[in-house]
């Protein structure tokens, strides 16, 4: 862009949103740190930088370069919906569908077509929200919009319309500090609005720099940091045990994408109203919309949108989980997927982080354990008779979650289900080398279900004794050989019908009454061990032959997980209790539908940990 320029065209503009964007990724660690409205869940930085690195991989590509306007905001709105993370992510999707509606079909901006367009997408972002606030990012979006507006009426150069409207809009994000208590408060601007004055930062440093841009690309500048601010509040607050006093409302930040050909938005939105929930978003494109809403029930809100067309992309994250990180103790976060099976309250209490495997049943899409408990997809199972499906969970769920620990000064160890059983132990590797060398470590269980819930248990007990990533390692390999898993199936027709067991071996089974028991092998595959004759007592028969593995000498912490079999699984508790005096802790929980889609109704699974402290375990020799 030269001194006097009064035209932008679109390969010019790709440059600046380019630049733009790559300033707001850079600036993720401190959007982060000031993250406080909606919800402290300090994760407005990654959410930004996410949606905005979907965007720059796109529009970086050669072909892009000979869009003009119009077309390549349509690029961009489209995958700004596909891909926003959070509020801040949703807001500004809808903020470019609307420069893309704004903007016509010719080659070239002027300064008044670029006010109007800014005017419009500022507008919409604002009427996106459902309750919109004073003082967050669209109240920034209007008053750089109408910065543009007025300095327009007099001026057409566009490189003085980009500076004189950047320095009104730093302007307006220093005072939303005092439009919002929670701001005032804290002491910091807001989250998402820093995160659009940092693209604009981008852009004003690229201008600056000649269109080019700058040889050394750093972070973002500010006049305050949050250690002046946020750091010492939350040490405080730390130190009197007030932190959590300001508990999310709702649990689960909840998004998706809903797609239909004839998409009613405003009767989306209106019908989302209706529900329970807050901080709602929906933006859009023709034929597509960005949910997003904080609530209690994900799954009422994925229900709910199926009625409007096909839902995609969904999610749901824990912002009580998120929230908590500051009671957090030790250095090692400890994260798992949905196939551990955990009793809830332990993960609560052990602070572990979870990433859930998606389900399918017909054509309905769940997150497994978060948008339908595994009584709610038994249940439905059985109403539908149809087999359930299962899928990893995509990169982009455990990329989020490693962030969000990672900004936060943990060290992360995800604990997987066996790598031979799933490609998602795979999934996770992947995502773990985009980070710094041992920031993330992915430790393959060689097991599933309850086996693999009692060895993250252990790890997290470990690290919340402050044990150090490498010894956290140390004493969950050796607790991997101390920890059995085994499983009573007694429905193989879920089995044979994925794929996964032969159709003659599913005849045999159901005509001489056969009970196969399988377990985990050291290499981490699942084998058949023995096979129980006859149905009558085989439960009292499974028990009796796990009591006979135990030594009485010897402590352990068993969970029994079942799928809908819970008489069940009390039957062979009891059991146990009764044979072994010397069993620490034995925990009955449900078999996570992932697991379940192949076990199949009515199947047990018991894990068995011969339990040594960590303390212990840890002085003992290398085995």
């Amino acid at each position: 862009m030269l001194k006097t320029t009064r035209k932008l065209d679109g390969n010019l503009f790709r440059q600046l949103l380019i630049a733009g964007f790559r300033a707001t990724i850079s600036d993720k660690e401190y959007l982060n740190k000031i993250n406080v409205f909606p919800v402290a869940d300090n994760d407005t930085g990654t959410n930004l930088a996410m949606t905005f690195e979907a965007i720059v991989n796109s529009i970086s590509a050669a072909e892009q370069r000979r869009l003009r306007p119009r077309a390549l905001l349509a690029t961009i709105a489209d995958l700004a919906v596909d891909n926003a993370r959070g509020n801040s992510g949703a807001i500004m999707a809808q903020y470019f569908e609307g420069l893309r509606a704004s903007t016509g079909k010719q080659p070239t901006l002027n300064a008044a077509q670029l006010a109007e367009a800014l005017s419009r997408a500022a507008e919409q972002s604002w009427a996106a929200m459902s309750k919109p606030v004073a003082g967050t990012l669209p109240t920034v979006l209007m008053a750089h919009a109408e910065a543009w507006k007025q300095l327009s009426l007099t001026e057409s150069n566009l490189k003085i319309l980009f500076t004189a409207a950047y320095k009104k809009t730093r302007e307006a994000l220093q005072k939303t500090t005092e439009q919002l208590p929670a701001l005032r408060q804290a002491g910091v601007v807001d989250a998402g609005a820093q995160g659009f004055v940092d693209m604009l930062t981008g852009m004003h440093e690229f201008i600056e720099n000649g269109c080019h841009p700058p040889e050394n690309t750093s972070s973002i500048k500010h006049d305050a940091k949050p250690s002046a601010t946020i750091t010492n509040k939350l040490s405080q607050d730390t130190n009197h045990g007030h932190h959590l006093d300001n508990q999310p409302v709702y649990r689960f930040c909840t998004e998706c994408v809903v797609v239909s050909d004839k998409l009613d938005r405003p009767g989306l939105i209106a019908a989302l109203e209706k529900t329970d929930c807050d901080s709602l978003v929906v933006a859009g494109t023709t034929g597509k919309a960005r949910v997003h809403l904080h609530t209690n029930n994900p799954a009422e809100t994925f229900l709910l949108c199926e009625e409007f067309g096909q839902v995609l992309r969904q999610k749901a994250d824990d912002m009580k989980r998120q929230h908590n990180l500051q009671a957090h103790t030790g250095k090692v976060a400890v994260v798992v997927d949905s196939t551990a099976d955990i009793d809830t309250d332990e993960m609560d209490r052990l602070h572990l982080h979870m990433v859930p495997v998606r389900l399918m049943l017909g054509d309905t899409e769940y997150l497994d354990k978060v948008s339908i408990s595994p009584a709610e997809y038994y249940k439905k199972v059985k109403a539908l008779n149809t087999v359930p499906q299962t899928s990893q969970p995509p990169p982009g769920d455990f990329r989020r979650q490693f962030e969000l620990l990672t900004s936060h000064g943990y060290q992360v160890l995800y604990i997987g289900l066996s790598a031979a059983l799933s490609g998602t132990f795979q999934a996770a590797i992947t995502v773990a080398k985009n980070f710094d060398k041992d920031q993330i470590v992915c430790f393959n269980s060689r097991t599933a279900t309850v086996g693999l819930g009692l060895m993250a248990s252990y790890a997290a007990e470990a690290a919340a004794q402050g044990m150090d990533l490498k010894q956290v390692l140390e004493v969950t390999r050796k607790i991997r050989t101390r920890t059995t898993t085994s499983a009573l199936i007694t429905d193989l027709s879920w089995g044979a019908q994925g794929g996964r067991i032969p159709g003659l071996a599913l005849w045999l089974a159901k005509h001489l009454r056969l009970s196969p028991l399988i377990h985990n092998s050291p290499a981490g595959k699942l084998k058949v061990y023995r096979v129980l004759v006859g149905r009558k007592n085989r439960f009292q028969r499974y028990a009796k032959k796990l009591s006979a593995q135990l030594n009485h000498q010897q402590v352990y912490r068993i969970v029994i997980a079942h799928c809908d079999a819970l008489e069940n699984a009390k039957l062979i508790r009891r059991q146990l209790l009764l044979q072994h005096s010397g069993i620490y802790s034995c925990q009955i929980v449900d078999i996570s539908p992932a697991i379940g889609a192949h076990v199949g109704l009515g199947g047990i699974a018991v894990g068995i940990q011969d339990y040594i402290s960590p303390t212990d375990l840890l002085e003992e020799g290398t085995d």
